[in-house]
């Protein structure tokens, strides 16, 4: 069972945004997979925020620097084509001290310390679902 069971679900309808800080993830106005990596600090989880509860405003003013946002389908996020018996989740996972509403959590993605190939091809599979998110 998975340490974040008693999170709350998030329905397949719903688009999260992912705020892209850092601007060498960004190529001519694309995501790059880089952005989809985790680092140490996101101890096993992918931030993102629900577009059901927040705005793409509010999103990106809560970050000092935001290079852009994206947008994910939390139906395509689930039905990513993992092999090695991995399965990708979206989970409610509000944070006390996140100054906007509807942060939820990409959950069991790959770390890239134990496994770079799978991380990264997890990461370009997850950018190819993003679009670049607009007003």
């Amino acid at each position: 069972m998975s340490e974040f069971a008693d999170s709350a679900t998030i329905q397949c309808e719903e688009v999260l945004f992912r705020a892209v800080l850092k601007k060498r993830h960004l190529t001519d106005g694309q995501v790059q997979a880089d952005a989809f990596v985790l680092r140490q600090v996101d101890e096993g989880k992918l931030s993102t925020y629900r577009k059901n509860l927040t705005t793409l405003a509010a999103c990106r003013a809560a970050f000092k620097k935001c290079a852009g946002v994206v947008t994910l389908h939390v139906g395509h996020v689930r039905a990513t084509g993992i092999d090695e018996g991995l399965s990708l989740d979206v989970i409610g996972d509000e944070l006390a001290s996140d100054p906007i509403p509807g942060h939820a959590s990409i959950i069991n993605v790959p770390d890239p310390i134990v496994n770079r190939v799978l991380a990264e091809r997890v990461a370009s599979l997850l950018r190819d679902q993003s679009r670049t998110a607009n007003d």
